[in-house]
């Protein structure tokens, strides 16, 4: 997990590389967080989502259906 504090701003980030559905090899920054904690669930959370392998329960997929399909029922 890379979370760093931006000591400027008095807020914890999270940059990360990753490799999306087609091979490439991509880097994620996320800005913003109030704690550490909340910063390392989000990218887990970005990781759960982005894995290539059903390796999940059914709980997290279903939740990640859901949030897809509410976004586009708007």
């Amino acid at each position: 997990m890379a979370v760093y504090k931006d000591k400027k701003r008095g807020t914890w980030y999270t940059s990360f590389p990753y490799v999306d559905w087609t091979g490439k090899r991509c880097r994620k920054l996320k800005r913003g967080f109030l704690t550490k904690k909340e910063a390392q669930n989000w990218e887990n959370h970005f990781k759960l989502q982005k894995a290539n392998s059903l390796d999940m329960t059914f709980e997290d997929f279903y939740g990640i259906y859901e949030t897809d399909v509410s976004i586009h029922d708007i």
